[in-house]
């Protein structure tokens, strides 16, 4: 015989019935009304309802040992500690674990921590908690005097000064053909060490990578740019005590580049001053109305008398930026090098693996340099042109370069005084630490850069 065929006694429920079923119950309608006005077999909503409880208690049910710190006072220290970076005083993770333990054992709360203070695994869990607000970074070192060069009254006063120099030398600030006229140079080396990257090997096997056997050499390069994104062919110094460059030096680089040697391999003011005239000779080549605005750092090289005549003979005019702030308003720095020395390891990584780890000689460099420009030519112009934007040199905006150091707030670890960092601990630590309220400087007056005057961190000249 066949098996007689099931028959449902009721229709089954759609899932928009059941929410509606449910949602009447919990608002205190009856079982029976429910049932009749759904559909809904009582037996069925009880089973239901079962289920929606069961799962509610589950989620609310808390796992594993009690917190010690409520949410509010987890949010509390965070804000402290974003507010300690804010004031310049950088917390470590060790600095995090001393604030939580004297804020637990000053408001007598019991904790599980041995020593008083929490653990690795409390830290871990509290990171992870909190990760909205608070986050571990690899801390960037920075010198005191580079801090305080952010300082919004140099920054702001050297804009200004800028803004000086092309009243001076009748730049159109909204003329974007005098672009061509502001110049900014700097110097940079190029190292032949080789890169070490990650390389696969079998387990437990050997990762050493074979270099060239001589000690390496490292090549002093000038560069000018202005801010339209035109590069000037680079200037090259070697390390040697030869009067003249040897012919092979100079075999294979860039179209129009110069080269010179000095003792120490870097630029001195003699050979500062003989760039000069091939400076002023490749302006004249390019039809570039004078005076042209040129910006370079402080260094002893490039400042004394007889560059500053030069200078003037040529109708250039000299601007230096302030001390520690290149990283801030060189332009070649911002823009350009970043970009040059990532393509210039990948030049020599490529260079020792076809030629077996020969050295990169005086003879070979200009090749290698030849190839770095080819590679960089369609990109050189558009990095030039954002470092000139990125330091608010060109187009002339104090806003963009005055945002970016509030931003970065550097210049304020030059205000931290121990009686500032005590007082923070102190009221973190007996809590409530209110972020609004703050904790004010012991010593308002002492701002950084405050006590020097223009003179003292700038030169305007060559007028």
């Amino acid at each position: 015989k066949m098996a007689r065929k099931y028959k449902r006694k009721y229709k089954k429920s759609d899932d928009n019935c059941v929410i509606g079923a449910l949602q009447k119950l919990r608002e205190g309608h009856s079982y029976r009304d429910v049932s009749k006005e759904t559909g809904i077999p009582r037996s069925t909503l009880f089973l239901y309802r079962k289920r929606e409880m069961e799962k509610k208690k589950k989620f609310v049910k808390q796992r594993g040992k009690p917190r010690t710190l409520t949410d509010a006072e987890e949010e509390m220290i965070c804000d402290s500690v974003t507010y300690a970076v804010n004031l310049g005083w950088p917390c470590h993770r060790d600095d995090v674990r001393q604030i939580i333990g004297l804020y637990c054992k000053n408001n007598n709360i019991k904790t599980p921590f041995t020593d008083g203070y929490p653990g690795n695994d409390f830290m871990t869990s509290f990171m992870k908690r909190n990760n909205v607000k608070i986050s571990t970074r690899k801390g960037q070192i920075m010198k005191i005097s580079r801090a305080k060069a952010e300082s919004p009254e140099i920054i702001s006063s050297f804009i200004d000064l800028i803004e000086t120099s092309y009243s001076l030398a009748k730049i159109d600030v909204n003329d974007l053909n005098d672009a061509k006229r502001i110049y900014n140079l700097d110097e940079t080396v190029f190292r032949t060490e080789a890169s070490l990257k990650d390389i696969i090997v079998s387990r437990g096997g050997a990762a050493e990578v074979i270099t060239p056997s001589e000690g390496n050499t490292n090549f002093s390069v000038l560069f000018c740019g202005n801010a339209s994104g035109e590069i000037e062919p680079p200037y090259v110094i070697y390390k040697g005590t030869e009067t003249s460059v040897e012919a092979e030096w100079m075999l294979n680089g860039p179209p129009g580049t110069q080269y010179n040697t000095t003792i120490s391999g870097w630029m001195d003011s003699e050979r500062f001053t003989d760039w000069l005239p091939l400076f002023d000779e490749s302006l004249k080549k390019k039809n570039i109305k004078k005076p042209i605005v040129l910006l370079m750092d402080g260094h002893g090289s490039h400042v004394n008398l007889q560059v500053v005549e030069e200078a003037k003979k040529r109708d250039i005019i000299l601007v230096k930026l302030p001390p520690n702030a290149s990283h801030l308003l060189q332009a070649l720095d911002v823009g350009l090098f970043g970009p040059l020395k990532k393509n210039w390891k990948n030049i020599i990584g490529s260079f020792y693996c076809q030629t077996k780890n020969i050295n990169i000689t005086k003879s070979v460099f200009p090749t290698l340099l030849a190839e770095l420009f080819h590679d960089l030519v369609n990109n050189q112009s558009m990095n030039l042109r954002s470092g000139f934007r990125a330091t608010g040199v060109w187009p002339l905006n104090k806003k963009i370069i005055m945002d970016k150091i509030e931003e970065r707030g550097f210049y304020k670890f030059g205000n931290i005084h121990p009686s500032n960092v005590a007082q923070f601990v102190n009221q973190v630590t007996v809590g409530p630490f209110n972020v609004n309220e703050g904790i004010p400087f012991a010593d308002d007056s002492a701002t950084a850069g405050s006590s020097s005057t223009a003179e003292d961190i700038w030169t305007f000249i060559g007028i």
